[in-house]
């Protein structure tokens, strides 16, 4: 095959050779390892299903002993459900956010993905290990320092994770600048737009926090009290933050700029005469973000990304940046461009 013949095939495929690498790579570190180190741990749980108690401790209370039973296949079929839904959601999610072309970063789903079977999976390989060769498992306490290695590891997966998976960086902010819009001497003007996750992120948040609420439930109805409230106080936390990241308030007026949530906070404020510039860019989420919501990116500084598309890219007098993804940016970029010319005429 020779140069021409690739050239032709990048173009059909509709992806540039970076993200192509980018791509493959990520399949190799952020899916195919964690699926196969998730396959290998309930692999070696099924091994040593026989020289394990009739009934095995499956949950352990603050101090340590065990209050809570279950048959052994409960350990393997709980890894391989629990680590293989999450890689398979979080990669999906991830996959179906990024653009064909331009910045791809894939860095954190790689690190997620190997930290969930580096933690989870190792220990619950560990809550089986303890329990080998007991005639009676009553007694076996949880072991702490097995929690605590299992994390370690978690973290060293996730670090390698994220050091194998390349990153195909934004070339540069290049955004449009709209012609300013004529504003007469003492003639107010402002532009206001609500914006709010887009429907793939809303659908797995809600999804996230039904599952939550029913397995709090669960736990309250088979008397694992202690649990349930840790549950379901873990499900009141997500409910905050997504109230918090949801959905931002966006103004831009005399004043300024300004982007708040809709509960109030976190909140940006911006007078005009504290910004340079304001343009017009395109943004992709996974590409430039690596996500939604609150997000950071060398080259767009803070971003509150919502969904792709348009955004507004705010360039401060001291360098800084934030951008945020709206609709009808051009009008927006237009206004407080015809504020600045106004005020400088």
């Amino acid at each position: 095959m020779d140069a021409a013949d690739i050239n032709v095939t990048e173009v059909a495929d509709g992806r540039d050779p970076d993200h192509r690498r980018a791509l493959a790579r990520f399949w190799l570190v952020g899916v195919l390892i964690p699926l196969v180190l998730t396959a290998a741990v309930v692999v070696v749980q099924l091994a040593l299903l026989p020289r394990l108690p009739d009934r095995v401790a499956t949950h352990w209370g603050f101090s340590g002993t065990p209050d809570g039973w279950g048959a052994p296949w409960a350990y393997p079929v709980a890894t391989g459900a629990i680590c293989g839904a999450l890689i398979a959601l979080i990669s999906l999610l991830a996959l179906a956010g990024r653009s064909r072309r331009g910045a791809l970063d894939l860095r954190m789903i790689s690190a997620i993905n190997l930290w969930t079977v580096g933690f989870f999976g190792v220990l619950m390989l560990l809550l089986v290990i303890v329990q080998l060769d007991l005639e009676d498992a009553g007694s076996v306490p949880l072991p702490w320092w097995g929690m605590a290695a299992a994390f370690a590891i978690g973290v060293v997966l996730g670090v390698v994770g994220w050091q194998l998976t390349p990153r195909v960086a934004a070339e540069a902010a290049d955004g449009v600048r709209p012609d300013p819009i004529a504003l007469r001497p003492g003639e107010q003007a402002a532009w206001l737009q609500t914006v709010t996750m887009a429907r793939p992120g809303v659908i797995v948040l809600v999804v996230s926090q039904v599952a939550l609420v029913l397995m709090a439930v669960y736990l309250f109805v088979i008397g694992e009290v202690a649990a349930g409230w840790a549950i379901a106080g873990t499900g009141v936390l997500i409910a905050l933050l997504v109230l918090m990241m949801t959905a931002f308030r966006v103004r831009f007026d005399a004043a300024g700029f300004q982007a708040r949530s809709l509960v109030g906070w976190p909140r940006v404020q911006i007078p005009i005469d504290e910004i340079a510039s304001v343009e017009v860019v395109e943004i992709n989420p996974m590409g430039d973000f690596g996500g939604w919501g609150w997000r950071f990116n060398s080259t767009y500084g803070q971003g509150i990304v919502m969904r792709a598309g348009e955004a507004l890219l705010v360039t401060r007098t001291n360098g800084k940046r934030i951008t945020v993804t709206v609709d009808d940016a051009t009008t927006a970029a237009g206004l407080l461009r015809g504020y600045q010319q106004r005020d400088r005429g």
